[in-house]
C-alpha cells in the first residue's frame, strides 16, 4: 500500500515538474521575443522595391515566358489592374504557367515574387519559426485593413514588420523563413473546409507535414505537426517556391503532395537589385 508521505513527495514533485516547465516555456517566449525585436530594428526594404516589372514566369515546356509586365498591360486592358485575389495564367493552349496576386502597392505580382528570401533571426529547429510567429503575429482580414479589398497580398517581410496579416501573409513568412533554414517548403493555395486558404507544407525525406500557419498553438516538436495525407479537408490548386509553380492536375483533390497529380508547370526568374 503507497504510504502517504509517498504520495505527498510525488505529488509534490510534480508540482515542481509543472512549474519548472511553466517557466521554461516563459523564458523560450522570452528569448523569442527578444531575437524578433532585435530583427524588427533592422531596417525593412522588402516591399515594394522587391517587385520589378522584368520578374517572368517561363514555362516548363514549350519556352513560353510570361513577363509581370504583360500581366500589367493585359490586366490594364481588361480594367482589373487592382483586382483583388489569386489569377491564373496561360499563354496560348498552354499549361497553366503562372499565378498572379494583388500586392500592397495595387499592383499584381507572381506569388514567388512575395517570398523575398527573408528569415527574422537564425533558427536551428524547425518548429521555431511557426512557435515564433504565434507570439507576433495577430490574424486581420485584408477588407479590414485595406479599406474592404478582400485580397492583398504582402511579402515575408511585410507580413513579419506589420504582424497583421491573413492566412497567405502567414503563409508567405513561415514558407520563407524555413527554406532560409534548408527546408523544401511550399506555400499551397486552395481550400480549407470550402474556404479560400492558404497553408504550408514542408517535405522531409519520407514525409509532408502540413503547417497550419494561422495557428497559435505553441509546439515543439516536428513530430507534433500533423502529416499531410492525414488531413483531408484541405484542398490545394497551386503550390510555390522562390522559383516554381505546381498546378494539381487531377481530377480529385489529394491529401498526397508528392502525387504525379501535382505537375510543375513553370519556373520564376526573379531581376533583383
Amino acid at each position: 500500500m503507497v504510504s502517504a508521505r509517498f504520495m505527498k513527495t510525488l505529488i509534490a514533485v510534480l508540482v515542481i515538474g509543472i512549474i519548472g516547465l511553466y517557466h521554461l516555456g516563459d523564458s523560450l517566449d522570452a528569448t523569442l521575443n527578444q531575437q524578433m525585436k532585435l530583427a524588427l530594428k533592422s531596417p525593412s526594404d522588402a516591399g515594394v522595391s522587391a517587385f520589378q516589372e522584368g520578374d517572368y514566369m517561363q514555362a516548363s515546356e514549350g519556352g513560353f515566358r510570361l513577363s509581370e509586365k504583360e500581366i500589367h498591360h493585359l490586366l490594364g486592358q481588361e480594367g482589373l489592374r487592382r483586382s483583388s485575389g489569386i489569377r491564373y495564367w496561360k499563354q496560348g493552349g498552354g499549361p497553366m504557367m503562372a499565378a498572379t496576386a494583388l500586392g500592397a502597392d495595387g499592383e499584381h505580382h507572381f506569388v514567388n515574387a512575395y517570398l523575398v528570401g527573408y528569415a527574422p533571426f537564425e533558427a536551428e529547429e524547425p518548429w521555431v519559426p511557426l512557435y515564433a510567429m504565434g507570439l507576433r503575429l495577430k490574424y486581420q482580414l485584408d477588407s479590414k485593413r485595406y479599406a474592404g479589398i478582400p485580397d492583398v497580398w504582402q511579402t515575408s517581410q511585410e507580413a513579419f514588420f506589420n504582424a497583421l496579416g491573413d492566412c497567405e501573409d502567414h503563409a508567405l513568412l513561415l514558407a520563407d523563413w524555413l527554406i532560409e533554414m534548408g527546408y523544401d517548403a511550399r506555400v499551397v493555395v486552395g481550400r480549407h473546409r470550402n474556404q479560400g486558404h492558404a497553408w504550408v507544407v514542408a517535405f522531409g525525406k519520407s514525409d509532408v507535414f502540413l503547417l497550419e500557419a494561422t495557428s497559435k498553438r505553441k509546439l515543439k516538436k516536428w513530430k507534433h505537426y500533423p502529416l499531410a495525407r492525414m488531413v483531408t479537408d484541405y484542398y490545394g490548386e497551386a503550390m510555390f517556391n522562390r522559383e516554381h509553380l505546381w498546378v494539381h492536375t487531377g481530377r480529385l483533390p489529394t491529401p498526397d503532395y508528392r502525387s504525379p497529380a501535382w505537375s510543375r508547370t513553370s519556373q520564376f526568374f526573379p531581376l533583383r537589385n
